[in-house]
């Protein structure tokens, strides 16, 4: 695992802050433990995690990182499972809630959480949740909760001060047999989440335990391209088969607050990408060999870049507001 400096930062003179760019550098610091998988942020700290792998006999393991520590060429702290597994992790201040694998099981998918607090350069695991969480695959927080999704539904964890409690949601009728939450998308209300199972979306209530279907496609739209969350709104975004975003509001329970073309020309040959400005209330939408800049503020899309060849994939450089 390497690590890329934007070049940008933040310098303040006599108590104005004064933007800086450079340019982009490799950096020297590297990690080596196996199969980096899952770079889960939170500001101010991210997760990496490690799967591990099965013929090498390398366990799992997740690292805590900051902007600093990784200028640094250091890792703030660190935790080794006993075993490999296709995990994850969602940092809560001075703790971290991360999966749990038996190691005598078949599957390279945990079904269990645990609870570690950070004790300097380490972890301790304080606490095992009871329920249990087959297949565990996707994860995603609100201020409140926890959630990471289940072959057999959600496990919900909620947080008082210094207090963890779990809960198991099951799959409702909403979801077809055989289909299941593989990735889970958080918004500005603290009881609400989207899960996208196999192409089709569902609201997940928080606060009364609830998986219901979200019929988000609107008249004579039956697929998606792409979909995600606005970095400064946090909206869900959807970009339909006709090649138009439609926006939802996520504190209004994911109502409709818009719709606009995004792309005039699609190849379905390419894959397409949505990639926020962290800035500003602007996302970009990647697409064969063309960049284009969606402004969610008024609903327009502006092409900004041609490239000579087809972009895999797409990352943002910048610096917050904050």
């Amino acid at each position: 695992m390497q690590f890329i400096d934007g070049g940008l930062y933040i310098e303040t003179e006599q108590d104005t802050p004064h933007l800086h760019q450079e340019e982009p550098s490799l950096l020297g610091f590297e990690l080596h433990n196996s199969k980096a998988t899952h770079y889960v942020p939170n500001t101010p700290n991210t997760l990496l995690f490690f799967d591990g792998d099965k013929e090498t006999a390398a366990n799992a393991s997740f690292a805590l990182l900051s902007d600093t520590s990784i200028e640094e060429q250091n890792v703030l702290a660190e935790h080794y499972f006993n075993t490999y597994m296709h995990g994850t992790g969602e940092i809560r201040s001075e703790w971290v809630i991360a999966t749990l694998r038996d190691p005598q099981s078949e599957s390279t998918l945990p079904d269990q959480l645990g609870l570690f607090e950070i004790h300097g350069d380490h972890f301790h695991q304080e606490q095992t949740f009871a329920p249990k969480c087959p297949a565990l695959h996707g994860s995603a927080q609100t201020q409140d909760h926890i959630v990471f999704a289940c072959a057999d539904g959600i496990v919900k964890i909620t947080q008082q001060s210094s207090t963890f409690s779990a809960t198991h949601i099951a799959n409702s009728q909403a979801l077809p047999n055989e289909h299941r939450i593989g990735k889970l998308l958080a918004g500005q209300d603290h009881d609400l989440m989207i899960g996208i199972a196999r192409g089709s979306f569902y609201k997940i209530d928080l606060a009364n335990n609830e998986i219901s279907a979200f019929n988000w496609q609107p008249e004579g739209v039956a697929n998606y391209l792409a979909y995600g969350m606005s970095a400064v709104s946090k909206d869900l975004l959807v970009v339909d088969e006709l090649g138009y975003i439609n926006i939802f509001d996520s504190d209004n329970e994911f109502q409709a607050a818009g719709r606009f073309k995004a792309v005039e020309s699609i190849n379905t040959d390419s894959s397409m990408l949505l990639i926020n400005n962290q800035a500003y209330n602007m996302t970009y939408l990647i697409h064969d060999q063309k960049v284009i800049s969606l402004d969610l503020e008024q609903h327009s899309a502006a092409p900004i870049m041609t490239l000579d060849a087809p972009i895999e994939s797409a990352a943002w450089l910048g610096v917050t507001k904050k």
